[in-house]
């Protein structure tokens, strides 16, 4: 298996004491991208009395269910059958195990099935829930589970494992403006081999591209995953000084408004939108140091 990233030791080592007396339900939280899904996974193996060989969604055994979000959301259906497979006898070993990803994802109604199995809990099941935006969860499913926080660190602490993974510097600097650091989504992105976006954007505020050429180049991402790493972007120029503050915020809004846009009109014309933003963005002061 992989290295184990460092920045998930100090989470791991709390889930290891409550290991001698595990409790029914582990909530795993922290922003996205940042490894909760990991320390799910090294979980539920060491629920299962198993050694990790594989990706745990890829493992096929009778005392384990793998749920995660399905068109963005989770059903009641699927956390039904959850609760259905918690209730049986352990096939295999002494207990079971379900991991439920991203699971501020369910809808209403899956979110009271997951509570009925929360306060009612079978003998020898255990539930791992990881959350990306754990206050939109229920206040009754948060309280019935143990917590276990991941916390952001800095590039000087994730870039090393990036690069032990074959992720060049540059890359690693570009990407991290525009995913907010998380080396998880960096790391996907550049096995995807996504190309970053910073090299793109400031061609065309130098008018070394025409923006056309510049909107064709970014045809390919989904308009709306798109608009969000331009917004980190311009959310980082700003912070940084790099960005006049009062046209950086004014073309902030307008990112925001077109991502809210792009959300919910999925037929929204991208290359015409893009273009009319990259306009906008050109009359952007900004200071390249």
């Amino acid at each position: 298996m992989a290295e184990f990233p460092v920045w998930l030791q100090r989470p791991w080592d709390l889930i290891e004491r409550m290991t001698a007396r595990l409790p029914h339900a582990v909530l795993i939280h922290g922003p996205a991208g940042w490894g909760a899904h990991v320390l799910a996974e090294r979980l539920a193996w060491r629920v299962l009395g198993l050694e990790p060989d594989r990706p745990l969604a890829e493992l096929a055994h009778p005392d384990m269910r793998w749920l995660q979000p399905t068109d963005n959301v989770i059903k009641v259906d699927e956390i039904r059958r959850l609760g259905d497979f918690l209730v049986q006898t352990p096939q295999a070993g002494l207990r079971k195990v379900a991991v439920i990803i991203e699971a501020e994802r369910m809808n209403a109604n899956a979110s009271n099935a997951l509570l009925k199995s929360l306060e009612e809990p079978p003998a020898e099941s255990f539930i791992i829930v990881t959350s990306h935006s754990a206050g939109r969860l229920l206040p009754t499913i948060r309280s019935r589970c143990q917590a276990v926080a991941i916390a952001p660190v800095g590039t000087e602490v994730t870039a090393p494992w990036l690069e032990g993974h074959g992720v060049d510097r540059d890359y690693i600097a570009f990407a991290s403006a525009e995913y907010g650091d998380a080396p998880f989504t960096i790391l996907s992105a550049f096995q995807r081999e996504e190309r970053p976006l910073w090299p793109a954007l400031k061609a065309a505020h130098e008018q070394e591209a025409k923006l056309s050429d510049v909107a064709d180049a970014l045809k390919n991402e989904p308009l709306s995953e798109l608009l969000e790493r331009w917004i980190r972007v311009v959310h980082r120029l700003l912070r940084g000084g790099a960005m006049e503050q009062s046209s950086g915020i004014e073309f902030f809004d307008e990112l925001l408004s077109v991502e809210k846009a792009a959300l919910v009109n999925t037929g929204l014309n991208r290359q015409m939108q893009i273009e009319r933003l990259l306009v906008h963005w050109r009359r952007v002061p900004i200071r390249y140091d």
